[in-house]
């Protein structure tokens, strides 16, 4: 289940557009049939997240994957978002997120406003920025 923490102040760090929310849950990245990395994100915004990798990544950059989010203990619930990695470095990879249906665009707004201790700043946000684009 994912795990909110108390920060969710916008950083300026990284040229983001949009803020941060500090939201711990389990990640896979899909990068191809032989390939995926699996861990947990440190933080997730409308356009990309952060994630702690269970062990140091081997891909190339920018590398195209799916991203997959656990939103329960049995990973019965998923937000899949098609995603590109930007960077990668140590056990941690950055990735921008693609696209994604509406039922992940739902789900990732829901996992972000929960996530948050300032839902009308990321609401007024969404409305002038929305992020992922639903397919």
């Amino acid at each position: 289940m994912p795990t909110p923490t108390s920060s969710d102040t916008p950083s300026l760090s990284n040229r983001r557009d949009h803020c941060r929310v500090d939201v711990a849950t389990r990640a896979m990245v899909l990068i191809s049939d032989q390939v995926s990395l699996s861990g947990t994100t440190t933080d997730v915004s409308f356009r990309g997240a952060s994630i702690t990798l269970d062990a140091p990544p081997e891909v190339r950059l920018p590398s195209h994957c799916r991203l997959v989010l656990a939103l329960d203990e049995n990973d019965t619930t998923a937000i899949e978002i098609h995603a590109k990695i930007e960077r990668a470095m140590h056990n941690h990879v950055a990735v921008q997120f693609l696209a994604t249906d509406i039922k992940g665009y739902n789900h990732l707004r829901n996992l972000l406003l929960l996530g948050t201790r300032t839902p009308q700043q990321l609401l007024r946000e969404l409305a002038s920025r929305p992020g992922v684009a639903v397919a």
